[in-house]
This record gives C-alpha cells, sequence and structure tokens, in this order.
C-alpha cells in the first residue's frame, strides 16, 4: 500500500534525528495465510535493502517473536518467548546495529493489547 509505505519513507526521512527508530505496524491480522506479517516484515526489509538502508524487523504473533537482522533469515526460535522490551534491549545494546538501525515490529493482536515497546534506550 502506497500509503503506508510513504508513512515508513516519512519515519526514515530524517537523517539527523535518525537513532533510536521504532516502528510499530499493527495493519496486518494474517499470520499463517497469504500476505501474513512475515511476509509482510520480510517485503519491507527489503525495500528498504534495496534503497541501500539498513533496517531490523519484529514478528511478534501468538507463537512468539521473530526477528530478522539485515541479509538474515527470520529467526523464530531464539527470541520466541523472550519479552519485547528485552529484545528491544538486546538489538540496542548490538555493536553493530545498536540504536543506528530503525527496528520495526510488525503484527496484529499482540501488537493492539496495549504492550509497551520499548527499552531502555529506545522509546
Amino acid at each position: 500500500n502506497g500509503k503506508v509505505i510513504e508513512l515508513y519513507e516519512d519515519a526514515l526521512s530524517d537523517p539527523i534525528n535518525s537513532k533510536g527508530i521504532l516502528v510499530i505496524d499493527c495493519s496486518c491480522p494474517r499470520v499463517a495465510a497469504a500476505n501474513n506479517v512475515f511476509e509482510k516484515a520480510s517485503a519491507v526489509q527489503k525495500y528498504f535493502e534495496n534503497l541501500q538502508k539498513k533496517i531490523i524487523v519484529i514478528t511478534i504473533t501468538g507463537k512468539g517473536i521473530g526477528v530478522k537482522f539485515p541479509k538474515m533469515k527470520m529467526d523464530k526460535e531464539t527470541w520466541k518467548k523472550s519479552l519485547i522490551g528485552d529484545v528491544l534491549q538486546e538489538i540496542d545494546d548490538n555493536q553493530e546495529y545498536g540504536l543506528k538501525v530503525p527496528v520495526f515490529i510488525f503484527g496484529f493482536s499482540k501488537v493492539c493489547r496495549g504492550t509497551s515497546f520499548r527499552s531502555n534506550k529506545r522509546v
């Protein structure tokens, strides 16, 4: 959807204030059907890779949390039972990525329930 891409691009448009960007997308209710949250997360990451921009994508479903770092496969096991704050903190503390790489979170019902999506550095 063009409007959604515009929103994503706007979030990444300010190179001066780009530290600690967090985008939360709770617009896709599908988990196992076609065009699901995993496909959407991968497609958005690929879109930005084509623009030479790195992003980390996180998916949150009833089966747990998955994380996909740039140029890697979706890891649905390591973070499966983690709390989202702990996952974000691990990313923020990572020497290679840290706060300089934007994080996009994709989910639906698990995201819509008022969970706090923050770490000590990324709010």
